[in-house]
């Protein structure tokens, strides 16, 4: 079963597409309340959030376009959730708290441990198999499970 909003098997210039999931229904309704009486009501906010989810979806799939094609699977979706979550914080979009914050979290420590390296694994700049072993080894079974627990037997 594919649980997933949009898929990107494109070439750069290519388009995303996708359907918009109802996100006003999961958010906690203390924090609807809350959310509607800062945006100025319900309505209101729900348009707000429906576009902080769209740009961000958006973003998010944009970042597999540009990924290199022969990622495994849970660095290609840890990049792509890492790149998204950067992109709506430089340009001030709003901040999407989902399931995967820990696998952006991850990425950002990789980046932190080894630099533009991880970069250019993801981009396909760089072909060193020593350090994309290296970079890969720290996602193990269980840090992979814990990050992706839908994509149990997906090690593409």
């Amino acid at each position: 079963e594919n649980k997933g909003y949009m898929r990107t098997f494109l070439a750069e210039g290519d388009f995303v597409a996708g359907f918009m999931p109802d996100m006003w229904s999961a958010v906690p309704e203390s924090v609807r309340e809350e959310f509607a009486r800062n945006a100025g009501g319900e309505e209101k906010a729900k348009r707000i959030l429906q576009s902080m989810v769209a740009h961000w979806l958006v973003l998010h799939e944009i970042s597999h376009v540009y990924e290199n094609r022969g990622l495994p699977l849970w660095f290609a979706e840890a990049g792509a959730y890492h790149y998204s979550r950067q992109s709506m914080k430089e340009h001030k979009w709003g901040g999407i708290r989902s399931q995967h914050e820990a696998a952006a979290d991850f990425y950002q420590e990789l980046l932190a441990k080894y630099g533009d390296d991880v970069h250019k694994i993801f981009f396909g700049q760089i072909e060193d198999k020593l350090v994309k072993q290296k970079v890969f080894s720290e996602f193990t079974e269980e840090k992979k499970n814990a990050l992706f627990p839908d994509y149990r037997g997906s090690d593409e």
